[in-house]
């Protein structure tokens, strides 16, 4: 779900936060603009995706700065930002800017969206990588939580995703057992 993962994760965040255009501007703002941010998001994951992510971060603030605040536009590109700042080691920047995203999507899309079950994962994995394994086992069951109550097409990916990184810290954690109940959830036996 995070910087652990392959870039291509990235990627398809980025393409959400395209997909958010009608949140980045005003029906009377020139198509050139919305061509501008459209082409900075894509040049900030290939920055990202060839190991490049001073760069992408540089790209992605330029972006933010495009959007209106309050809008899913503004969310999606925050998340991928506070994806790069944990990339580049900014580690408390990007808990704060996780936690600052998780709220505007719950604001925007209410708090059982999927949007939220995968900062909500995001922030799980850097508490993870930090060692705060408390609080990421916090993140992580308020994300599972939350995708449980979710509805959509990617519900069931997001949770997987969830319960597999669940299992890595449980793992990490000393309980096996647990860990393997995960991933029992992660990866059912037939599918």
């Amino acid at each position: 779900m995070t910087v652990s993962t392959t870039a291509g994760a990235f990627i398809r965040r980025l393409v959400l936060a395209s997909l958010l255009i009608a949140g980045l501007t005003a029906a009377s703002d020139p198509p050139a603009t919305v061509e501008k941010w459209q082409a900075l998001v894509e040049a900030a994951g290939y920055a990202y995706e060839a190991g490049r992510p001073v760069q992408a971060q540089q790209l992605l603030e330029e972006a933010v700065n495009m959007t209106k605040p309050g809008t899913e536009g503004r969310a999606a590109v925050l998340n991928n930002l506070a994806i790069v700042l944990e990339a580049n080691g900014f580690m408390d920047a990007a808990e704060q800017l996780y936690g600052q995203v998780i709220g505007l999507w719950a604001e925007l899309l209410g708090p059982s969206h999927t949007n939220v079950s995968r900062t909500l994962g995001n922030l799980g994995d850097l508490h993870h990588r930090r060692g705060q394994l408390e609080q990421a086992e916090e993140a992580y069951t308020v994300a599972i939580t939350t995708a449980e109550q979710a509805k959509g097409a990617d519900a069931v990916q997001v949770l997987r995703a969830l319960y597999d990184n669940y299992s890595r810290l449980l793992d990490d954690m000393g309980r096996t057992k647990d860990a393997d109940a995960a991933r029992l959830k992660a990866f059912p036996p037939g599918n």
